[in-house]
Parts: structure tokens; C-alpha cells; sequence
């Protein structure tokens, strides 16, 4: 029984074996060299992008003219102010809770929330919602 157990065990090592050295891909070298030709250019490619974006930083709009720079800078604070978390939204409110245990009579618990919503939209226009959940 043991030598039957041992005997399948070899098999299907050996298969297992046959069947990973099936799976291994062998490329020509042409096809490799062209692959490591367009990942060099590709990380040139990236370096000039990065080398683009550290002098646009550090240029700013001092060389613009006035009109562009006001335009960029205006862009600027339109993108800062879509940010997440700017968007004057304020989640506030107050809840109370209670537990009640007078003699012959039922136990009794109590909860109440009461949620209120804050939305500025500008200076002149705020939204205020409340709720309550009891």
C-alpha cells in the first residue's frame, strides 16, 4: 500500500514538473532588445516630464505678462478651493440618551439625535438643515 502511495506521488511530482516546464516562454533576443529599447525611451521619456514639471514650479508667473499670470493664478485658486475637505460643509448637532428603572413598572432605554447640516455656499448664501431622530 505504502510502495502504491509512493509510486503516485513520484507521478504526479513528475507531472507537475512536465507541466511548469510547459509554461516557460522563451523570447527571441530581437523582441528583447526592442523591449528594452522602448523602456529606455520610456524612462527618458518620464526624466523630461519630471525635469518639465520641476521648472514650471520653480518658473511660477514671474516671466508671464500680467493678464496670463492673473488668469493662472485665478485657475490656481479655482482648482485649490475644489479640493476635498474645502468645501464649507458642517455636520453638527446633539443627542441625548436615557435609561429609566422604576419599581413595577418596564425598564425603558431612550436615545434622540439630532443631526444639523451646514452648507456655505458663498458669503451670501448659506444653507441650514436639521433633523431629528428619536
Amino acid at each position: 500500500m505504502i510502495r502504491k502511495f509512493a509510486v503516485i506521488t513520484a507521478a504526479a511530482c513528475a507531472f507537475t514538473g512536465a507541466a511548469m516546464a510547459q509554461e516557460t516562454i522563451t523570447i527571441p533576443r530581437a523582441e528583447w532588445e526592442k523591449f528594452l529599447k522602448e523602456h529606455e525611451e520610456m524612462k527618458r521619456s518620464l526624466q523630461e516630464i519630471r525635469e518639465f514639471k520641476a521648472r514650471v514650479e520653480n518658473t511660477g508667473t514671474n516671466e508671464l505678462s500680467p493678464q496670463v499670470a492673473r488668469e493662472i493664478d485665478a485657475v490656481r485658486e479655482m482648482a485649490k478651493k475644489s479640493f476635498p475637505g474645502t468645501d464649507k460643509m458642517l455636520l453638527s448637532g446633539y443627542g441625548t440618551a436615557g435609561y429609566t428603572s422604576l419599581r413595577h413598572q418596564d425598564q425603558a432605554f431612550s436615545a434622540q439625535f439630532n443631526p444639523i447640516f451646514l452648507w456655505k455656499l458663498n458669503d451670501r448664501l448659506l444653507f441650514e438643515g436639521e433633523m431629528e431622530l428619536e
